[in-house]
């Protein structure tokens, strides 16, 4: 799109059709992806999934290299999250995380009886950090924990490094780490780390990466799965789907590369008006001028057609964009010229 500001009916629909408000998924599918679906009904719908359930599982463990035995398969992410603090709840009874944490973690936690902490996270120049001294300090005292870590984190895009993430595990073995990771690739460092800790679980998913959020296929890795029996619930479809999103993870990883290249240049461009963080995501998070009021972002969403999600952190507002192709590009920079035009 060579305009930034749509000025005709046709690029206001080409704007409107992103979802800038939501933390999915803004580019186009692989062709076989798509081809996989469409072949997959009317047939699938009608099937339990049961004999393809190990095929998949097998096809899962070549791409996260995680051992079969230490895969369980789940109805996407959240449905591995509230598993995974079931399966612990007899066990355990306090939660760490650090705050600005999604959050649903606290939704999903709290009725289960979970006595829930939070430790700090620091907003820097370049971008947010978990405190990891503070959090290492939390868990020198008090009773055994669960500790939540998104990988990267939702809302702030941030992460741990992967070594001082291992060196944090390996000190605390009385505790049990749920590392949520589904917004990365299902081959990537972090999974990995339940192999050598039997105290850590990940949570994967193919909704982010992917872009395949309404198949709800998700799973949960880590050695105390074994208590977790397969689901007979899955979709046959929704497994062919990713199977075949799988075998294209190229295409995807070329997508995720073009999100995290506009992140760059957002960041770039960042004023004191329209602040962008870095973010390992793919979706970003601006901070905005205190100056601005509702008329202003009502008139931003009038005029380009365009709506962010907005959010208060620690009392401020900041809005965080889904990134995608170039329309994403587009659409964020048409909104927020004319937020402070």
């Amino acid at each position: 799109m060579a305009d930034a500001t749509p000025s005709t009916a046709d690029s206001l629909d080409e704007l409107l059709d992103l979802a800038l408000d939501r933390n999915e998924y803004n580019f186009a599918h692989a062709p076989s992806v798509l081809r996989t679906v469409r072949e997959s009904f009317p047939h699938g719908l009608s099937r339990y999934a049961k004999a393809s359930l190990a095929a998949f599982a097998a096809r899962l463990s070549d791409g996260t290299g995680v051992p079969i035995e230490f895969l369980k398969l789940t109805h996407g992410g959240e449905d591995a999250l509230l598993k995974a603090l079931l399966l612990l709840r007899p066990r355990f009874s306090r939660l760490v995380m650090p705050e600005l944490s999604w959050h649903s973690y606290r939704e999903m936690a709290e009725p289960l009886g979970y006595r829930i902490e939070e430790t700090a996270v620091r907003e820097q120049p370049d971008g947010f950090v978990t405190d990891l001294r503070v959090l290492d300090d939390a868990l020198s005292q008090g009773d055994p924990a669960i500790v939540i870590l998104g990988l990267p984190n939702n809302p702030t895009g941030h992460a741990i490094e992967i070594v001082a993430l291992d060196s944090l595990i390996d000190r605390h073995p009385r505790h049990r780490f749920i590392l949520d990771g589904v917004y990365n690739a299902l081959s990537n460092p972090y999974v990995r780390l339940v192999e050598s800790y039997p105290q850590a679980l990940y949570v994967g998913s193919f909704s982010k990466f992917y872009g395949l959020p309404g198949m709800r296929i998700g799973f949960l890795a880590g050695e105390e799965t074994r208590a977790i029996m397969f689901s007979l619930g899955l979709s046959p479809v929704g497994m062919r789907a990713c199977a075949a999103a799988l075998n294209e993870h190229e295409f995807y990883e070329t997508n995720r590369h073009a999100a995290l290249e506009l992140a760059d240049s957002l960041v770039a461009s960042s004023t004191d008006d329209a602040r962008f963080f870095p973010t390992q995501a793919a979706f970003i998070l601006m901070k905005p001028a205190q100056r601005f009021g509702d008329a202003d972002y009502d008139r931003a969403e009038r005029v380009t057609g365009v709506k962010p999600r907005y959010l208060r952190l620690r009392g401020e507002k900041y809005l965080r964009w889904t990134l995608g192709d170039e329309r994403s590009g587009a659409a964020i920079r048409a909104f927020v010229a004319q937020l402070t035009a």
